[in-house]
């Protein structure tokens, strides 16, 4: 059986137009803190979807990177390699004043 997820809480997509604005928010500031304290890093994190179940957690994608400091590509060269992992949150983000 394949459970499926709620809406999420929050999405915060670096590569989103819509989400630009945020950034020059106090809100932006205090979301890359939450961010930090949850130990996720915003320099490699594009993409943090929040969902809030029995536990809350993140699914954060982040870029791959090389261990020359640069980003890892594609296969093809093309794109940037992503991982995406499970962050189980010990707290909830701040929401931006747009979400709430």
């Amino acid at each position: 059986m394949t459970a499926t997820l709620p809406e999420p809480y929050l999405i915060a997509d670096a590569n989103d137009p819509a989400t630009r604005p945020w950034r020059d928010s106090p809100w932006y500031d205090e979301f890359l803190v939450w961010m930090r304290s949850q130990g996720m890093d915003p320099e490699i994190t594009h993409l943090v979807e929040v969902f809030v179940v029995d536990c809350p957690f993140a699914r954060a994608t982040t870029f791959v990177p090389c261990p020359d400091g640069g980003v890892a590509l594609t296969e093809d060269g093309r794109d940037f390699q992503r991982a995406t992992q499970t962050v189980l949150l010990s707290s909830l983000p701040p929401l931006p004043e747009s979400a709430q």
